[in-house]
Order: C-alpha cells, then sequence, then structure tokens
C-alpha cells in the first residue's frame, strides 16, 4: 500500500533536516572548522543551490568557521591503477572506438573514395557528463561572497579564510582563472592595510595562504616586505607582538599544522618567508629570522626538514 504524503510536509521536513545539519555543523565547529560528512554536504548544496529558503538564510547566519567547514574540499576517491603496463595491440585500440559509417561524404572523403576505392571511417566519441564533486558549487558561491565582503571581515574572520586557503592544495578549489587573480589580489590589499598588531594575530595563516598565491603578482610582494618582514622584526622587541602570533586560535592555523608547538610554527614562518622567493635574504635578515626562530632542538622533524629545504632555496643556512 502506497502512502500519499504532502508535498508541503516533504518540504517542511526536508528543511528541518537541512537545518538539523546546519546546526550540528555549528556545533561541532564553533572554534575550528573540520570536514563535513559528504551525505550532509550534498544535502545542505541542493537545498542551497535550488533556492530553499531556510537552508539559504541559516547558511549566511553561520559564523566564519562553519562556512569553512562547507568550502573545505573533500577528499577525492583514487582512480584505479590499471596491472596492465605493456602496450596496447590494434585489436584493442580500434575496439575502444564505436566506428559509424559516414551519412554525406564530404570532398575529401569522396577524392579519397575515387583514388583509393576506400571509405573512410568516422568515429564517433561519447562524452562523459563532467558532474562537479559534492560542495563544489555551494563552496564557490561562499567563497565568492566573502570576496565581495572582504572590507568588511573581522581580522579573526579573514585569518580563519586565509587558514582554509592554505589547507587546500588545489588553487582552483575557491577561485578560478582571472577570478582568482583578482581575490589574491584584494586580499594583499587587505591585508596591507592592517595595522602590525592585528597583523600578529594572523602571521602564520597570512604566510602560509602567501605561498599559494601567483608567483608573477607584484602585490604578494609587497605584503612580504611591508608586513611580514616589519612584524618579524617587532616581534623581537615587542613582546605584546611576539604574544599575539604565538597565541593562536586554532581555527588560524592550517590543519596540517594544527599539532605542532609554537617552535615549529615559528619555523613555518620563517621558511615560508626564505622559499617565497620574493624577499632578498640579505645577512640582517639571516640574523633577524634566526632570533625569531629560537632555539632549534624544541622544533619537530617536518618543521626542521621545512627549515633545511628553505635554506638550500635560498642559499642560507639558519639552523
Amino acid at each position: 500500500m502506497i502512502r500519499c504524503v504532502p508535498r508541503l510536509h516533504l518540504a517542511k521536513s526536508a528543511t528541518e533536516a537541512v537545518s538539523s545539519l546546519l546546526a550540528d555543523i555549528n556545533t561541532r565547529s564553533p572554534s575550528v572548522f573540520g570536514k563535513v560528512d559528504i551525505g550532509a554536504l550534498s544535502v545542505i548544496e541542493d537545498h542551497f543551490i535550488s533556492g530553499n529558503s531556510e537552508a539559504v538564510k541559516t547558511i549566511w547566519s553561520l559564523p566564519m568557521t562553519s562556512r569553512c567547514s562547507l568550502m573545505l574540499p573533500l577528499d577525492s576517491p583514487k582512480k584505479p591503477v590499471s596491472s596492465h603496463t605493456g602496450t596496447s595491440s590494434e585489436e584493442e585500440i580500434k575496439a575502444r572506438w564505436q566506428n559509424m559509417d559516414p551519412v554525406d561524404m564530404e570532398s575529401a572523403e569522396r577524392e579519397h573514395f575515387l583514388k583509393t576505392g576506400q571509405v573512410l571511417r568516422t568515429r564517433k566519441i561519447q562524452a562523459k557528463p563532467s558532474v562537479p564533486p559534492p560542495g563544489a558549487r555551494l563552496r564557490q558561491v561562499l567563497a565568492m561572497d566573502i570576496l565581495d565582503n572582504l572590507d568588511t571581515l573581522s581580522v579573526e574572520d579573514l585569518g580563519t579564510f586565509l587558514s582554509l586557503m592554505g589547507s587546500i592544495s588545489n588553487p582552483h578549489a575557491l577561485f578560478h582563472r582571472d577570478l582568482k587573480l583578482d581575490a589574491q589580489f584584494r586580499i594583499c590589499r587587505r591585508l596591507l592595510s592592517l595595522r602590525d598588531e592585528d597583523f600578529a594575530t594572523i602571521l602564520v595563516p597570512a604566510c602560509v595562504a602567501l605561498t599559494t598565491f601567483a608567483p608573477h603578482l607584484e602585490t604578494p610582494s609587497r605584503v612580504w616586505r611591508r608586513k611580514v618582514i616589519p612584524v618579524v622584526r617587532r616581534s623581537l622587541k615587542d613582546d605584546d607582538i611576539a604574544t599575539s602570533i604565538d597565541s593562536l586560535n586554532p581555527c588560524l592555523v592550517p590543519i596540517q599544522y594544527r599539532d605542532w608547538n609554537i617552535q615549529s610554527r615559528r619555523a613555518l614562518v620563517v621558511s615560508t618567508i626564505l622559499s617565497s622567493g620574493r624577499v632578498r635574504p640579505s645577512i640582517r635578515l639571516i640574523s633577524n629570522l634566526q632570533a625569531f626562530l629560537g632555539e632549534p632542538r624544541e622544533l619537530t622533524k617536518e618543521a626542521l626538514q621545512l627549515i633545511e629545504e628553505a635554506s638550500r632555496l635560498s642559499g642560507t643556512v639558519i639552523v
């Protein structure tokens, strides 16, 4: 027996389900963002893209950490590796194509037939639909909204978004092509407008995010020279600046560096400065970076490897 359910009741149930999922995300990530279940993300994205008013209203009211949880890309499944390592035979290659006889012969085909007596075969290629991964559309809409309101974001929200950018390996996950360059330019312009005291609170995520920016842009170089280096030098004499650098909220640290200690996070800043290629490693700068880094014995193995690699790239010696 089939039970008929009113459409309004179905819509109400779906809205309540989405609201429950969003509330759960907001509860689990009040101060730090993380990955969302693929099923929940698909449901939220479908209702948001389709224009569900309650879902749209709830998403726009979420804090930055929860929105970053929705924008964090999921791990893509790995493609199976073929066990066949040899070259394909001619029969196997032909079997991959669907051959069909030409319906109307063009002039070149007609001339080929008159000369050789053979009919050219036309290959039919069945195009596969390109389906975006779950969360891709929602991620781009949320990233575009953050870019539009970049000038009004608080320093902590800006640092959280930079931490998200530093946590993503795919440079096109949030912005594409020219929009990506425009977003990087606007982010650098916002960073240049910050006071040193405010910039010190987001120094770690800013350095990690800046390393992912396009190498041919000039604006990131200004951020390195006018903000990063002065803040590092001021931290050697100003205890408040040094405390702001070291006392980071978990949401301001990219995911892959959250379990690093304070000394290793400082090493992360030093390695990004040296490996960025945007700052000339003068004797004074190397001396300041060594003083900023402090005792290297407290560095983790990963942080020490970053320092060594950055030293080789810049031709300097830090530790």
